[in-house]
């Protein structure tokens, strides 16, 4: 009997510190701030944006830029929709390339678990005053880079 109670002790101190060592591990969203260079976010695709030819039969999916304005950009991120990640970070790193972080967030749901299905969230971010439309921009979003052309007018 002491035996079994022991084994049975073990088990239960080995999956409680399974369970510490899961909700430490970097599962489900964190709690970072937005950026505030983001002016806002939504669940989708803009009008006017497609998905690249390369992510739409589900393979590959990196998050990406498009112009939204004179000082704006789209940045396009895939992940859970009720955690969707978006920007925590927007800096210039040399001459027209912006680099971007981004993190899940909990917006939705509240309560910290992550649907398993697989949508676009797109978010609005102001560009830094320092970068020029008028040339060749470069947007690394989590390390993916995206160029786009220069806006005209």
């Amino acid at each position: 009997m002491t035996t079994q109670l022991t084994r049975l002790c073990c088990a239960a101190t080995a999956m409680a510190a399974a369970g510490v060592l899961v909700s430490c591990s970097g599962f489900g969203p964190t709690h970072s701030h937005v950026s505030s260079a983001v002016i806002k976010h939504f669940k989708g695709l803009p009008n006017h944006v497609s998905v690249p030819i390369g992510q739409r039969m589900g393979q590959h999916q990196r998050p990406w830029a498009a112009w939204a304005g004179s000082r704006t950009i789209y940045v396009m991120t895939w992940g859970s929709g009720s955690c969707p990640k978006i920007p925590t970070s927007v800096e210039m790193s040399e001459a027209n390339t912006v680099v971007i972080n981004t993190v899940e967030h909990d917006f939705y749901s509240g309560d910290d678990a992550c649907t398993a299905d697989l949508a676009v969230t797109t978010s609005v971010v102001r560009l830094p005053s320092s970068v020029d439309p008028t040339n060749t921009l470069v947007a690394q979003i989590d390390g993916t880079t995206t160029r786009l052309a220069p806006r005209s007018g």
